[in-house]
């Protein structure tokens, strides 16, 4: 069914075509739907709709909506839309554990002056290994940018 059009040989939800909510191992506001897409050329225009029933040759495309972002995913033949959704559930479902135990970086970092910025550069430089005389053309080079006193986002 295609916005209250039913559509023959289009399927209203399969094992494969349906958009699965991810509960296990995420959060309550943050469900990951992720729903299997035909590309199609309709009138000289390329659009999505959901995969029929029945396998074809089409341009199988996986559509995962999480935390209100969605990205689409390149399948290709029909044979890998089953292999591609479990690997693409997976990897959210080890993100979410990765962020519920604290092992992401925050995504945004706040309000840090330059100098600290420099400073947390330089030291996780360290910590990599970095050889010495790499650590220090890094300080050279970031201690021109001291006398910036704000920086803006664009």
């Amino acid at each position: 069914m295609i916005r209250g059009v039913a559509v023959p040989g289009y399927a209203r939800a399969t094992d494969l075509t349906a958009a699965t909510p991810r509960k296990t191992g995420i959060g309550q506001r943050e469900t990951a739907m992720i729903g299997v897409y035909i590309r199609l050329k309709i009138d000289g225009k390329r659009t999505f709709r959901v995969a029929p029933a029945k396998p074809g040759e089409y341009e199988y495309w996986l559509k995962s909506t999480y935390n209100g972002r969605q990205k689409w995913h390149r399948i290709g033949r029909y044979d890998g839309v089953k292999k591609a959704k479990l690997l693409l559930e997976r990897a959210q479902e080890r993100s979410e554990a990765a962020r519920k135990y604290g092992l992401v970086a925050p995504t945004s970092i706040g309000h840090v002056t330059v100098a600290e910025g420099i400073e947390k550069f330089i030291q996780r430089k360290i910590m990599a290994g970095k050889r010495p005389g790499t650590v220090t053309a890094y300080k050279f080079t970031l201690g021109l940018f001291k006398f910036v006193k704000k920086i803006e986002a664009a």
